[in-house]
C-alpha cells in the first residue's frame, strides 16, 4: 500500500463498503471516491477529517504509510457509526429544510439496526412532542434508512420547505398523503392535489436514540 489510493482503498475493503457505500459514510460524491481511490486526487482536509472521526482511521499511517491502522473491524463493532444531519426535524409544526446542512457523525448500537448498513442511514436531531406516543420526545436522534420510502409508517419528511417527523400514510387511489402524529393535540394532515409536488418521504425512522 505505498499511495494515499489504495490505502484510501484497503480502508473501505477493511470496513466491508461497496465504493457507494463507503461514499455515503463520508458524505461524499462517489465521483470524489473513485478519483481518490485510484490516485488521480489526493484526499481533501474535510476528507481526512471524516476518516479520522467516522471511521477511526490514523491519519498518520494515511498519509504517509508508516505506523499501525486503526480501523474499527465493521463487522464485530458493538456501534456504528451514522452519518448526522447537522438540522432538526420537527415533531410539531415543522422547521426549515436545509438543503446543505452539514453532517457529522452519531454511534448507534448495533443492536438498534437490525442488519441495516449503517453506511445507507442518516440521523437527525427531533424537536417538539408530535410524536411522544411512538416514545419519541423533544431531542431525540432518530435513524431513518433513505432507501425505504414507501409510507405507512414513522418517516422523516419534507414538505414545502419544512422536515417532520410522523406516521406517514398514501392512498394511491385517492391520491392522498396522510401525516399523522402520536399526540392527539395534533390533527392530521392531509396532503393531496399540487400540495404532493412539495411533499418526499426522506426515509422510514429505523431507530431512536434517547437524550439523556
Amino acid at each position: 500500500m505505498e499511495t494515499q489510493g489504495s490505502r484510501f482503498r484497503f480502508v473501505r475493503e477493511r470496513l466491508g463498503f461497496s465504493k457507494l457505500e463507503f461514499a455515503r459514510s463520508l458524505d461524499i460524491a462517489p465521483s470524489l471516491e473513485s478519483v481518490i481511490e485510484s490516485g488521480v486526487r489526493e484526499a481533501s482536509r474535510d476528507v481526512l477529517q471524516r476518516l479520522a472521526v467516522v471511521h477511526k482511521v490514523d491519519l498518520n499511517w494515511f498519509l504517509t504509510g508508516v505506523s499501525d491502522t486503526r480501523i474499527p473491524d465493521f463487522r464485530s463493532s458493538s456501534a456504528a457509526s451514522v452519518p448526522l444531519v447537522l438540522q432538526e426535524a420537527a415533531a410539531g409544526r415543522g422547521v426549515d429544510i436545509d438543503d446543505y446542512a452539514e453532517t457529522s457523525s452519531i454511534d448507534v448500537p448495533r443492536s438498534l439496526l437490525s442488519g441495516l448498513n449503517p453506511a445507507r442511514l442518516r440521523a437527525v436531531t427531533v424537536r417538539g412532542d408530535s410524536m411522544i406516543e411512538k416514545e419519541i420526545f423533544d431531542r431525540d436522534v432518530v435513524i431513518f434508512d433513505p432507501s425505504d420510502s414507501g409510507g405507512e409508517c414513522v418517516s422523516v419528511v419534507s414538505l414545502a420547505g419544512q422536515l417532520l417527523v410522523k406516521y406517514v400514510s398514501y392512498d394511491r387511489i385517492k391520491g392522498q398523503l396522510t401525516l399523522i402524529s402520536a399526540n392527539k393535540v395534533y390533527a392530521p394532515r392531509v396532503i393531496e392535489g399540487d400540495d404532493l409536488t412539495d411533499a418526499k418521504i426522506e426515509g422510514r425512522v429505523v431507530a431512536c436514540l434517547h437524550r439523556m
